[in-house]
């Protein structure tokens, strides 16, 4: 009571509650500007950085970043030992997306393993199909790496980065 009272000669005809309700909705909306402030910040600094930077979202959930690549691949299909020719279109560490010749045969969750040359290095890696884009396309998950298949697989990205950034200089 004796804090109401005092609060009420602070604050003259203004009830105590009104002023603290107030008080609380103004630091509140100062809290949200500084965060919505900062989200951004950081929306722009993705983009300054690139997309390899943000963190992913949406649909595109990937937490690696996919290199083009257009060179020809083999789906060896492994239950039924079949082999679709194609061309691989983008490569990251953690899978790949093929194009096929002929209509892609079986469904996702297939284990098939894939075979690519790249800089006349042959490549053949095991996983499954984790994504079916239309009757010719599809996204290959691989499956258990090893430590020194996954050190290739990084060193022919990143050569596959440093050719790409060489021919964009070139054509400056």
């Amino acid at each position: 009571m004796k804090l109401r009272i005092l609060l009420q000669k602070v604050l003259g005809s203004q009830e105590p509650c009104s002023y603290i309700y107030t008080y609380l909705w103004d630091l509140w909306v100062q809290r949200f500007r500084e965060k919505a402030v900062t989200a951004m910040e950081s929306v722009k600094k993705a983009q300054v950085t690139g997309p390899s930077q943000a963190k992913p979202t949406g649909r595109d959930r990937r937490e690696v970043t996919r290199e083009a690549v257009d060179t020809t691949a083999v789906i060896v299909l492994v239950k039924i030992a079949s082999r679709l020719p194609g061309r691989i279109l983008d490569l990251s560490l953690s899978g790949c997306r093929i194009r096929t010749d002929e209509r892609f045969p079986v469904g996702i969750y297939t284990q098939v393993e894939t075979e690519f040359r790249i800089a006349g290095l042959p490549v053949r890696l095991g996983g499954v199909v984790q994504a079916i884009h239309d009757k010719h396309t599809v996204g290959i998950r691989f499956l258990d790496m090893s430590s020194r298949k996954r050190e290739q697989v990084e060193e022919l990205i990143r050569d596959i980065r440093e050719m790409r950034e060489l021919g964009t200089e070139n054509r400056d």
